[in-house]
């Protein structure tokens, strides 16, 4: 069950951080099955950085529908998932975790991407409560600068916002939700738009903005091995290099609130 402050952290950031969530022997079989699929789809082997030639692995067929992912959607998944959304009220996905991979990068220096930044659910006026979460899980860790995806904490409270009072027809896409968040807000707009005398990490990461009352800032989505985010799809996120020295290790998997024909799977007992 989650924590009051859980709870308060997910409402007001969008994220909910759960330490140890698949046990380690679980993680282990994982970032084998992966390591195996890199090595059969791409040549890219686990003790040989030599073989890590492309910066992120994509179509990694042999790891795509692993039944060792099930345990990823163990007791403790289940339950924040139960308590987010209700008992029964979200949809179990047929397989669990795709595969987010990401290599050094290297020479590149790290900073704040302007570019790429979207929505993983449209923000219609239609939606439920919660229209769903993104679930992630750390096989390996991921250290700053390493990789983990950005996310604007927070966001998913102004994205409401508009979803609420948007026409009923509105289709609610990131491109157009940015650009109305960009003409009514500068610190979102310098966020998305390039300028090379910004201390883009300073200002979007340590200083931060309250808009709306709403106080948001750019975070890295870090952890150990084991340790699964969840977290909402009007986070407004994109992807960032790896200027560490190991890859970054991940499943994701979308999570959508139960509909009429969906049935509930029971969870992984590991």
């Amino acid at each position: 069950m989650l924590t009051l402050e859980q709870r308060t952290e997910f409402d007001q950031f969008g994220l909910l951080h759960i330490p140890g969530a698949i046990a380690k022997a679980d993680v282990e079989r994982m970032d084998d099955v992966l390591w195996a699929s890199l090595a059969n789809d791409h040549g890219m082997h686990r003790d040989a950085p030599e073989s890590w030639t492309r910066e992120r692995a994509t179509g990694i067929q042999a790891a795509a529908r692993s039944e060792v992912f099930a345990a990823m959607g163990g007791p403790a998944v289940c339950s924040a998932l139960d308590d987010l959304f209700g008992p029964h009220a979200w949809e179990h996905p047929s397989y669990w975790g795709s595969p987010l991979v990401t290599f050094p990068s290297a020479g590149r220096p790290w900073d704040v991407p302007h570019t790429a930044w979207h929505l993983d659910a449209q923000a219609v006026r239609s939606a439920p409560r919660l229209p769903g979460v993104v679930v992630f899980a750390f096989l390996e860790p991921v250290l700053e600068r390493g990789g983990g995806t950005l996310i604007v904490a927070g966001s998913h409270r102004l994205v409401e916002h508009i979803a609420r009072s948007a026409d009923p027809d509105d289709e609610g896409r990131s491109a157009d939700v940015r650009k109305a968040l960009m003409h009514a807000h500068p610190w979102l707009r310098a966020l998305w738009s390039s300028d090379e005398k910004i201390d883009r990490v300073q200002r979007f990461m340590v200083r931060g903005a309250k808009i709306g009352g709403i106080h948001m800032r750019v975070i890295e989505l870090t952890g150990e091995a084991g340790d699964v985010i969840i977290w909402h799809p009007w986070l407004f996120h994109t992807a960032a290099s790896n200027c560490r020295s190991i890859p970054r290790l991940m499943l994701r998997q979308p999570i959508n609130p139960v509909s009429g024909s969906a049935r509930r799977v029971p969870c992984a007992s590991t």
